[in-house]
């Protein structure tokens, strides 16, 4: 790193973290990314139908909570409907930046100097995931790690001061978190606070009566939700669905694979310090042996080892569940780069942690400047997409049943053109225009199909379609 010799390190992990903050500028406006519209599209109908605590979707009841959407709508309603992409961006770069100073704090509670916390939170924000992509898009991991650093940090600061009040925090944060996302929130919690019980012995705080109220009223909450805010809806059903679908059974084969590739996917999580470590440490092992001498096992704070049992221990259920996916995990990295900076401090790393930063932060910045505006213009160009439509359907009604990623996108866009009629799921008898997976019989006129990988299909039926023959 060329600015190294000329500056301090505590310089240089300020600017870092600084340039990384801007770095989300970046893909403000790049196109929709995987399934990045869905949160658009719950946002702008939630908004149209006036339906304020129930997302919606295609005109459907979508059964997942409003936390998210109830960031982004008010953002959108500054910037302008058409800006809605980037009021969720928004609001997820912000959650990010909220999760490193969450890091930074539990590195100071965990007992690390200050020069030290500032590279945890360095050390999150270039992170390949967090850097990459689930900082920066629209799906609400990132907001939903928040919550549950929130939790957890707030759970530490209540067991090492033995105030209450933190324990009220870290309630109301698992109640955004159940709002924000799932249910498996409550169960990051109980895991992070049965280790610290065990280590921090803290059994007595834990089980006062005081803590045992606030803890229920946080875990009643989602029933409250369900029953009587809710009532009808299908989140619990769904909420629930989620987590029972990853304890199904798979073939013996698929199952070790799947356990190899989660592995696999968290190594690339946690890059680039999943690759500097390792190297690091065998180096030192390296220049040891060639002196001679055994060398002085690093020493780390007794709460830094309580984060890793933290981390251990919640990631175990996802590490032998049946199906599993490392982004549930996601929450998990600010942790794991406070145990980074614990190490890195104690045994003298921090240039190469630093430097290692520098690159993944540079790197950003020439996909962000240079390849993504390119490949998106070339391979998901779905606003020329979503133009193409509406002068293809005029006036005509249009409706949509695709809800992969590709009629999601083509659908945010077009619903930004024309606020006042989102498109909704067809009904029985509908005539006009329907963006689809694939043919349909019930809608005979294949129009146009657009490729984005997977084909979407412009079909027609009624009095209204083009002649045979005809080219819209």
């Amino acid at each position: 790193m060329f600015l190294m010799p000329r500056v301090s390190r505590v310089t240089a992990v300020r600017l870092l973290i600084a340039l990384a903050t801007l770095s989300f500028m970046l893909t403000l406006r790049a196109e929709y990314m995987g399934e990045e519209a869905v949160y658009s599209l719950l946002s702008l109908e939630m908004h149209h139908y006036g339906s304020d605590l129930t997302p919606i979707l295609y005109g459907a009841a979508y059964g997942r909570p409003p936390l998210f959407n109830w960031l982004i709508m008010p953002l959108a309603d500054g910037l302008g409907w058409q800006h809605v992409l980037q009021a969720a961006r928004i609001v997820t770069a912000l959650a990010t930046l909220g999760t490193a100073g969450l890091t930074l704090w539990i590195a100071r509670m965990s007992g690390l100097t200050q020069q030290a916390a500032e590279l945890a939170a360095l050390v999150f924000l270039s992170m390949a995931y967090a850097l990459f992509w689930y900082g920066w898009i629209s799906y609400s991991d990132a907001l939903f790690g928040f919550c549950i650093m929130l939790a957890i940090a707030a759970g530490i600061a209540a067991v090492t001061d033995r105030r209450h009040a933190w324990l009220v925090l870290a309630g109301l944060a698992l109640i955004a978190g159940f709002l924000t996302k799932a249910l498996t929130i409550y169960v990051f919690y109980a895991a992070s606070m049965l280790v610290l019980a065990v280590r921090q012995k803290s059994w007595r705080f834990l089980f006062h009566w005081r803590s045992l109220l606030i803890h229920a009223a946080a875990l009643a909450f989602p029933w409250i939700w369900w029953r009587i805010l809710t009532p009808g809806m299908s989140q619990g059903s769904g909420m629930l669905g989620d987590i029972l679908s990853r304890m199904q059974e798979q073939h013996h084969q698929n199952y070790l694979e799947d356990q190899f590739g989660f592995v696999v996917d968290g190594f690339k999580m946690l890059l680039p310090l999943s690759l500097v470590f390792p190297l690091l440490a065998w180096r030192d092992r390296r220049r040891q042996r060639l002196a001679g001498s055994a060398g002085q096992p690093a020493t780390l704070p007794s709460l830094v080892w309580t984060l890793f049992w933290i981390v251990a221990l919640n990631v175990l259920p996802y590490l032998i569940a049946p199906q599993s996916n490392v982004r549930y995990v996601y929450p998990l990295t600010g942790l794991v780069a406070v145990i980074f900076a614990a190490v890195a401090a104690s045994r003298d790393w921090e240039r190469a942690v630093i430097v290692a930063a520098a690159c993944c932060i540079a790197l950003k910045y020439a996909l962000g400047i240079g390849w993504l505006p390119a490949y998106q213009q070339r391979a998901h160009n779905f606003r020329a997409a979503a133009l193409d439509i509406t002068k293809v359907v005029g006036s005509a009604p249009l409706h949509v049943d695709n809800t992969a990623w590709q009629g999601l996108s083509v659908t945010a866009n077009i619903d930004v053109m024309r606020l006042q009629h989102p498109l909704r799921f067809p009904r029985p008898g509908d005539q006009g225009y329907l963006l689809a997976y694939s043919q349909r019989p019930d809608w005979p006129i294949v129009v146009k199909v657009y490729r984005f990988g997977d084909p979407l299909y412009l079909l027609c039926r009624g009095s209204l379609c083009p002649r045979p023959g005809a080219h819209p």
